[in-house]
């Protein structure tokens, strides 16, 4: 019987186990997405700043 109860509590130790993997992989996609998000963000900060620079160069050149 000892042998089944021990074998009975690793089930439920390995299906814990199993849904804290399931929790983990999901927050992994969360962050994913996150990340994602913020590249996406870094791009659209970039083209700002590329404008900005093809605007500064036109005030420069209206300068001269």
């Amino acid at each position: 019987m000892a042998t089944t109860i021990e074998g009975a509590a690793r089930s439920k130790e390995g299906v814990t186990r199993g849904k804290d993997d399931v929790t983990r992989s999901k927050e992994g996609v969360t962050r994913g997405k996150e990340d994602v998000t913020r590249s996406k963000e870094g791009v659209t900060r970039g083209k700002e700043d590329v404008t900005r620079g093809v605007e500064g160069m036109t005030r420069g050149k209206e300068g001269r």
